[in-house]
């Protein structure tokens, strides 16, 4: 089984060891982190969106609704 060791350059002591297991299961998990992570800002930025939509559409209902109104 492949091995990695995490080595401290200073003093070229072993800090942490690593099969190859844990190694693949650590990037995993730092793979699901990294699309959550873009997952809630994609989601985000969608409902900022929606949210500035239907404020112009809601502006637009008033402003035609104010015309309408003076023009009567």
């Amino acid at each position: 089984m492949l091995d990695v060791d995490v080595f401290d350059t200073e003093n070229s002591d072993v800090l942490m060891k690593f099969s190859s297991l844990e190694l693949s299961e650590f990037f995993f998990e730092l793979f699901i982190e990294s699309q959550a992570q873009s997952l809630a800002t994609n989601m985000a930025t969608t409902i900022e969106q929606s949210v500035f939509m239907m404020a112009g559409r809601l502006l637009a209902v008033l402003w035609l609704s104010k015309r309408d109104k003076l023009q009567q």
